[in-house]
């Protein structure tokens, strides 16, 4: 998020806050984060990964799961978000992981970063090459 755009919210949270109290402007942003609503982001944009993408990543990862490093069947790969959806992370091929069904339910929606200093499990930085 840019410098301009967070100074725009804090002044609007700051007007509003004096405006109507500090309660009010709690419950907002408790409202907008429980939403899902995401600043700079498309809200049209898929929250899913589309199978090319998911394929492209667990090649790169040469079949292993980036969660827990084990072999993936293709057909069992499913695209996590390296940097999570909730945390405005995009569906793009730079934060595509490809991850079994079961470590995605794990994850929930923490970051792989995170995730790997609590089980133990390194993370391994898989980013596509540049076009």
């Amino acid at each position: 998020m840019s410098k301009e755009i967070r100074q725009e919210i804090l002044d609007f949270l700051l007007k509003e806050s004096r405006d109507h109290g500090l309660a009010v402007v709690k419950d907002a942003c408790n409202l907008f984060l429980k939403t899902g609503i995401r600043l700079g982001v498309d809200p049209t944009e898929p929250r899913r990964f589309k199978p090319s993408q998911i394929k492209k990543a667990w090649q790169r990862q040469k079949g292993r799961c980036n969660r827990c490093h084990e072999p993936l069947a293709l057909d069992q790969a499913v695209g996590d978000h390296v940097i999570p959806w909730s945390q405005g992370g995009r569906s793009d091929d730079y934060n595509c992981a490809a991850i079994h069904s079961w470590c995605n339910s794990e994850k929930r929606d923490n970051d792989l970063m995170t995730d790997s200093k609590r089980t133990g499990n390194l993370f391994n930085e898989t980013l596509p090459a540049e076009e």
